[in-house]
């Protein structure tokens, strides 16, 4: 294992993308975001805030829940390092950055970290994500962010996973190294195939504590029974 805490191998896995159109950088589609609707995110950010909240979206990919955010009244600046996805985002501020580096001097009533962009392998990047949260964040503002299911990295096989919106899902490969999972997963629409093969830190709850505390938030609430989705704010020591 590199000073990471992962092997190299499991590196280079993390930013595989193949199938048509153009990938961003951690291997993700820009053609296949495309066609994947939400599964409840825009509600989950709606039953937190209020009505016209200020939102800072952290890698917002196409605008699959940026539109809807949009729809619903909030106002979106959304945050993508990928200019073929920004291409697509219509109804909100876009910015081209990468999220661990992003200062836009300004804060924001909430800021989203969501698509499971915590369960990085990578800890140092992970701390830079809380960070960029933190320092965007402003009076009473809160960070929503959402985690991968850990009993779900345990448990999950190869094979199909589901159908959703046209777009069948399969698991083609698992490995789990310690607290890291290894995964290929592929994707097909009618004639187009897609694969993401990426590595996710399991992240248990006491790694997440951790994590949020040693980036002056603090977690105050879970969102959901799986414990996948949370608010987080800024600490009372950090004031």
């Amino acid at each position: 294992m590199d000073s990471e805490g992962i092997t190299k191998p499991a590196q280079a896995i993390f930013t595989a993308g193949t199938g048509p159109g153009v990938q961003a950088a951690d291997g993700s589609s820009v053609e296949l975001y495309r066609l994947i609707r939400p599964i409840g995110e825009p509600e989950i950010v709606r039953d937190v805030l209020k009505s016209g909240a200020k939102i800072l979206e952290l890698g917002c990919g196409v605008g699959r829940i940026t539109h809807p955010l949009v729809a619903l009244g909030f106002d979106v600046v959304a945050v993508d390092n990928c200019t073929e996805m920004l291409a697509f985002v219509n109804g909100a501020a876009t910015v081209k950055a990468d999220i661990e580096t992003l200062n836009l001097h300004r804060t924001f009533d909430a800021v989203l970290l969501m698509s499971h962009l915590i369960n990085t392998p990578d800890s140092a990047k992970r701390q830079a994500y809380l960070s960029t949260c933190r320092r965007h964040l402003g009076l009473d503002g809160v960070a929503i962010i959402q985690r991968n299911d850990p009993q779900w990295f345990d448990n999950a096989t190869e094979g199909f996973l589901g159908s959703r919106v046209g777009v069948d899902t399969f698991l083609d490969r698992v490995v789990r190294r310690e607290q890291f999972v290894e995964m290929t997963i592929r994707y097909a629409s009618g004639h187009a195939v897609w694969t993401h093969s990426f590595v996710a830190d399991r992240l248990s709850e006491d790694d997440l504590m951790r994590s949020l505390q040693s980036t002056g938030l603090e977690h105050k609430r879970w969102l959901d029974d799986r414990r996948t989705w949370f608010v987080a704010q800024a600490s009372a020591l950090c004031e």
